[in-house]
């Protein structure tokens, strides 16, 4: 018993000792951008409810930040701006308690600033834990408009691009104008547009989700043939 013993314990000890640092397993900073604002107040519940199925899906593969949204005094104007609701956890329970909490609120929606303090949040986390991670990704859930944000499009994208944090979306547009007018495209198409470009240029997806679509559904097209993986 005892050869048998010290045998087994000398391959351990070689299998471990020829893994270097690189190999070992590393986990993936995500963050969740759930839009909580007033143009989704009749689309909340589908924002919660993917939200949650995204949460739950994303905590077995790495610790996960939920930001929303909340009203915000700005130079006596209401702005929606970002609010982080739970940090760095993998607390299912948290989770679902705090996406349960949330209400639509009132202001200006500041979309891009959101979605800029996000990242950072994310991109902290993964710089002072290098070892411990090796993708950063952010998933949003949002109409995609913007009313009020200081960040513009194109410097959104290059500091996300710069940053390697990946962007994907659930895109809830079907209740945005149409109507584009002479002043140029609809809210909708602008919407869709932006989404399209901040997914595609930072290496995720957008899903737009159709009428018959469960949320089951919507989750599963949205990480399909992606490094993020439901369970």
């Amino acid at each position: 018993m005892k050869i048998y013993f010290l045998v087994g314990l000398y391959i351990c000890i070689s299998f471990f000792a020829k893994i270097t640092p690189s190999q070992v397993p590393k986990n993936i900073a995500y963050g969740v951008l759930l839009d909580n604002t007033g143009t989704l107040r009749a689309q909340l519940d589908d924002v919660k409810g993917v939200g949650k199925i995204i949460v739950s899906q994303l905590n077995s593969q790495g610790v996960v930040t939920v930001v929303s949204f909340s009203t915000q005094i700005i130079k006596k104007q209401e702005i929606a701006g970002p609010i982080i609701g739970v940090e760095w956890s993998n607390d299912l329970n948290l989770f679902d308690r705090y996406i349960d909490s949330l209400t639509a609120v009132a202001g200006q929606t500041a979309l891009l600033d959101a979605i800029r303090f996000s990242a950072e949040t994310i991109n902290v986390k993964a710089n002072l834990e290098k070892d411990n991670f090796s993708e950063k990704v952010l998933v949003i859930i949002t109409d995609g408009e913007d009313r009020i944000s200081k960040s513009k499009p194109k410097e959104l994208i290059a500091f996300l691009s710069e940053n390697q944090i990946k962007v994907y979306a659930v895109g809830l547009v079907e209740r945005l104008s149409t109507d584009g007018g002479y002043m140029g495209p609809s809210p909708q198409t602008k919407s869709k547009d932006f989404l399209k470009k901040i997914t595609k240029e930072t290496g995720g997806r957008v899903i737009f989700p159709q009428a018959k679509q469960t949320i089951e559904d919507v989750v599963k097209q949205l990480f399909a043939e992606s490094l993020v993986k439901p369970k």
